[in-house]
C-alpha cells in the first residue's frame, strides 16, 4: 500500500497478538439454509480465529476469536454487486496520500505520533475507554466461505453502551437479509435478537430469532461476535502483548502517515503493524488508522501473506452526545417481552 508518509521516526518493536431443546435445533438449520441461499460456505477448519471486532495480528488458535468488531450477520451481495476477488482488493485499500494541505494542517500530530507509535495507541486506549456510549456508522467488510471470499461492503448504524454491555446495529440497504439486531449483556438470555427482513428459506416468512452469541462465527456468517465490537475492545487487544519481550522481537509498528480513508473519504493517521510470515500466526500485517480530526480510532485492515486482505472495519461518525436508554436497545419492531 503505497500510502504518503511524513517522517517516519523511529521504528518500534512491538508483539504478536494472540487471539486470545428443540428450538436450538431448528434455528441451526435455518441458519445453515439462510447461509446456503446466501452462497456463503462454512469457513475452513484451518482458518484462524483471533479474539477481536476489529482486532490485531493474531495468533492461529481455534478456540479464539478472529480480529474485530464483528456482529452478527454477514450480507449477501447484491445481483448487479459481485463478490470482491483477489485482483480487486488492492483498489479497495486507501492509497490515496492526503494533499499537502491536509497533511500540513495535522503536522504537529504527525510528528508526535512517528515519535512514538505506541504511546500514541496507549493515549488513544485511555481516551476510548471513556467513551461509555455513543452512536456512529460502522462499516465491515470480511472474507468469508470455502474457498474464501471478500464480500461486498455493509453499512451499519450502531448504538453502544458500554454498561451494560449493549450493541443495536441497523441495516437500511434494502439488499441486506436482516434489519436489524440487539444484544444486552444478561438479558433476552444472553443472546443476540435479530429481525430478519428476509426468511431463511424462500417460503419461510421474516421473523424475530433468537441467536446464541457464537452462532454467527461457528456457521461462518461473521468472524466475531457482537460481543466483540466496538473501538475500545480494538484497542485494548492491540495493546495487550506490548509488555512480552519475546513477542516484541518479531513485530514492528510505523507511522506512515495520513491517507484520504474510504469509505468516508476522511482523512486519517495511519500506524502499520508488519511481521514476516510466522507459523501459527494469522496476520502479517495491520493497519489502523485513526482520524485526523479526533484522533479516535477509525478503523482497522487485516492482511493474510502476500497483502491480501481478509477483513475491513471503519468506525465513522462518532457521536458521543447522546443519553441511551434501555429503550434504545430494543428491536423497533416485533421485540419480544419476555
Amino acid at each position: 500500500m503505497d500510502s504518503g508518509r511524513l517522517p517516519m521516526g523511529t521504528i518500534t518493536r512491538l508483539g504478536r497478538l494472540r487471539p486470545a431443546s428443540l428450538h436450538n435445533h431448528v434455528l441451526l438449520l435455518s441458519s445453515l439454509a439462510g447461509l446456503l441461499l446466501a452462497g456463503c460456505a462454512l469457513p475452513e477448519r484451518q482458518q484462524p480465529l483471533a479474539r477481536s471486532s476489529e482486532q490485531p495480528l493474531a495468533e492461529e488458535q481455534p478456540a479464539e476469536r478472529h480480529p474485530q468488531e464483528e456482529p452478527i450477520a454477514e450480507g449477501k451481495a447484491k445481483p448487479d454487486q459481485p463478490e470482491v476477488g483477489p485482483a480487486q482488493e488492492q483498489a479497495l485499500a486507501p492509497t490515496v496520500e492526503a494533499p499537502s494541505s491536509v497533511s500540513g494542517k495535522y503536522a504537529r500530530d504527525s510528528e508526535r505520533i512517528a515519535a512514538d507509535p505506541i504511546a500514541f495507541l496507549r493515549e488513544v486506549a485511555a481516551k476510548t475507554a471513556q467513551l461509555d456510549e455513543y452512536r456512529m456508522t460502522f462499516y465491515r467488510q470480511e472474507r468469508l466461505g470455502i474457498p474464501p471470499r471478500l464480500g461486498p461492503l455493509e453499512k451499519m448504524q450502531a448504538t453502544f453502551r458500554q454498561e451494560p454491555f449493549s450493541v443495536r446495529l441497523v441495516w437500511n440497504d434494502e439488499e441486506m437479509p436482516y434489519h436489524e439486531s440487539v444484544y444486552v449483556e444478561g438479558r433476552n438470555k444472553g443472546q443476540v435478537l435479530v429481525r430478519e427482513r428476509k426468511g431463511a428459506l424462500p417460503l419461510l416468512p421474516p421473523t424475530v430469532r433468537r441467536v446464541d452469541v457464537d452462532l454467527p462465527v461457528k456457521i461462518g456468517k461473521s468472524k466475531n461476535p457482537i460481543t466483540d465490537f466496538g473501538p475500545r475492545r480494538l484497542l485494548e487487544r492491540t495493546l495487550a502483548p506490548f509488555d512480552d519481550p519475546q513477542l516484541a522481537a518479531i513485530t514492528t509498528v510505523r507511522y506512515e502517515g495520513i491517507v484520504e480513508l474510504e469509505p468516508m473519504n476522511r482523512p486519517a493517521h495511519l500506524i502499520r503493524i508488519e511481521r514476516s510470515q510466522t507459523p501459527g500466526i494469522a496476520y502479517t500485517r495491520q493497519d489502523l488508522y485513526f482520524d485526523a480530526e479526533t484522533l479516535l480510532p477509525a478503523g482497522t485492515d487485516l492482511y493474510l501473506p502476500n497483502n491480501v486482505l481478509d477483513a475491513r472495519y471503519r468506525y465513522a461518525d462518532i457521536d458521543t452526545n447522546v443519553d441511551l436508554t434501555d429503550e434504545d436497545f430494543r428491536l423497533s419492531k416485533d421485540h419480544p417481552e419476555t
